[in-house]
């Protein structure tokens, strides 16, 4: 139990950096009917509008720190608690998730070092693509340098995701495994991103 907690828990701290981004979290993907394919945009069209419905790099770029909290209650699990997730640009982050009957979970990145610590297997720090992959989430303004951080963009197609239509980019960063994409197709904001994740016990998609 305590195993599949640990795991849950680093899962949950990259969603407090998906929230922090204004993120919604994953509503199903499903295939679309593509017998009248449209002309698909450009990736670069659809990064550009997805900054313009944030409401646009110089309004992104006047921000300096962010602060989110809440709370998640996850009943299969038996567990509930509250976390809070702090960032500073350029990019410098924490996030804390305090379970109770469970312990604290704290991951932080200070601009050099990110470790991850938590009452299983206690302070370790991270390397290699994990150490990649934190240093692409802390990054302040990742919004509006998505171009920069990920030189390989591919258009995939277009799907459904819930009840809208999606846009859907392969996005591969240095360093690291591709991440997937879904940007609605009428509002431009990201509906869902799928990646891999290292944790604890291993690999996870999230």
């Amino acid at each position: 139990m305590k195993r599949l907690l640990v795991a849950l828990f680093s899962l949950l701290l990259v969603g407090i950096i998906a929230v922090a981004q204004e993120v919604e979290k994953k509503p199903e993907a499903k295939p679309q009917d593509t017998k009248a394919a449209e002309p698909l945009p450009a990736a670069d069209q659809i990064i550009d509008k997805y900054v313009a419905a944030l409401g646009g790099k110089v309004a992104i770029e006047k921000q300096t720190s962010r602060v989110t909290k809440g709370t998640f209650d996850i009943p299969a699990f038996g567990a509930s608690g509250t976390w809070e997730g702090f960032a500073k640009a350029p990019n410098k982050s924490i996030s804390i998730i305090d379970v109770p009957g469970f312990g604290v979970v704290r991951q932080a990145f200070d601009g050099t070092v990110a470790w991850e610590d938590n009452p299983q297997v206690g302070m370790n720090e991270k390397s290699g693509a994990a150490l990649t992959r934190v240093k692409l989430d802390s990054d302040f303004y990742r919004d509006i340098k998505l171009k920069e951080l990920y030189p390989k963009m591919t258009v995939k197609g277009k799907q459904k995701v819930g009840e809208k239509d999606a846009y859907v980019i392969e996005a591969t960063p240095t360093g690291a495994s591709a991440e997937t994409w879904y940007f609605d197709a009428e509002t431009g904001l990201l509906l869902r991103a799928d990646s891999e994740r290292e944790t604890p016990n291993g690999v996870a998609m999230v």
